[in-house]
């Protein structure tokens, strides 16, 4: 790539998916410059009468901490704001965001029937296309269904959507169906056989070309692989296999304070985690960053100390290039934790305004799904 124009350079690192921008920066002064320029940020998506899509950067929300701007509900906001896929539901839940592209479910609070967070939409908020997928018409979907993800595969530049919903297998067993969706492959959603029964999270993180999901009940991480679209068990850190502890993904009162714990995958710098919250105790994060003879390599890459109520749960949102911890308090408030100074402060103060919403990490970019070979609508700019 040395003796390829500076344009034509920029224009190829900018197609960097988000888990590899940091390993990229490694490889040479250039790189680095370029790659400092893509801009990573925070996506929300805010219920209400009408929901709202709202995005900023990172540096732009940590530099406005304390500031009124940052409220949501502030007319002088540091948000850009974007129309919703489609009209007449009170919030959109996010099921991943890659590339700039959202994968957005309905709600279930629409319809006569109950629609559990299914995959619904592949939209560019910037572009303004989105893609509905197919196989949503039926009552029996919203029913069944429980867990999904949105992933990406640079080796061959694919988006990939799971979907993993509840049915008799051919034992006549109750288990879980595996689907999964490659936008502009034009074969619908391929059936990839079953897995036991399980209580998954609902949510599947991205990470290494794998999307993970945590099984509350086997204490166990389950995996994805996004290249032979097999499913196979992660061996997880020690905390999984401690005993004497309640495990569930929120606990509420009351329970003894030995028992008041909370587990959640996430993703950090690119890496797979374990986010281990004692609530009004402590928060602990253990990171995958590479395999070994004997196994998976887990290491506790830091600790937080919490205070407050015991009963507050903070949910790991993503780690800014300052080594700032981003966090979502009571599905409400905006928090930031500074490694360095060991400082927790809130974006904003809690009041009765404060408006419910959902926050994950997302790259702005103008990727079309027209281009992936999706059939998408466009409606313009998106933005408000």
């Amino acid at each position: 790539m040395e003796n390829l124009p500076g344009e034509i350079t920029s224009d190829i690192l900018s197609r960097v998916d988000a888990g590899s921008i940091s390993p990229a920066k490694q490889v040479c002064k250039t790189w680095r410059g370029l790659l400092d320029h893509i801009k990573m940020g925070l996506i929300l998506s805010s219920k209400g009468n009408p929901p709202r899509i709202l995005y900023t950067d990172f540096d732009t929300l940590i530099n406005s901490a304390g500031s009124t701007d940052v409220r949501i509900g502030s007319r002088n906001t540091i948000f850009e704001e974007f129309k919703p896929p489609v009209e007449g539901y009170s919030h959109f839940p996010f099921i991943g965001s890659c590339n700039g592209l959202l994968c957005v479910s309905l709600p279930m609070d629409h319809d006569s029937f109950r629609r559990d967070g299914a995959p619904s939409h592949i939209f560019n908020p910037i572009t303004g296309e989105f893609a509905k997928l197919p196989g949503l018409d039926s009552p029996a979907m919203s029913i069944l269904y429980h867990a999904g993800g949105f992933g990406y595969l640079h080796t061959t530049n694919e988006y990939k959507v799971v979907r993993i919903c509840r049915e008799k297998s051919e034992t006549g067993q109750m288990a879980l169906k595996v689907e999964v969706y490659t936008l502009g492959g034009d074969c619908g959603w391929r059936n990839k056989g079953h897995i036991p029964l399980c209580k998954l999270q609902s949510l599947g993180m991205l990470a290494n070309g794998a999307l993970y999901w945590l099984d509350y009940e086997g204490k166990r991480i389950v995996s994805f692989d996004l290249r032979d679209e097999k499913v196979r068990l992660v061996e997880p850190p020690p905390p999984l296999f401690s005993t004497g502890e309640e495990f569930r993904l929120l606990v509420e009162p009351p329970l003894p304070l030995s028992r008041m714990t909370s587990f959640r995958l996430r993703v950090l710098s690119g890496y797979l985690c374990l986010v281990h919250q004692k609530l009004g105790d402590c928060l602990d994060v253990w990171l995958l960053k590479k395999k070994n003879a004997t196994g998976n390599a887990w290491g506790m890459e830091f600790g937080i100390k919490l205070e407050g109520s015991l009963y507050t749960d903070h949910d790991l949102i993503t780690i800014t290039k300052t080594d700032e911890v981003l966090f979502c308090c009571k599905s409400r408030i905006l928090c930031c934790y500074d490694l360095k100074t060991k400082a927790l402060r809130e974006f904003w103060e809690r009041d009765s305004n404060s408006c419910s919403f959902q926050a994950i990490p997302h790259m702005k970019s103008s990727i079309s799904l027209k281009g992936l070979g999706e059939k998408s609508v466009a409606w313009g700019s998106l933005a408000l």
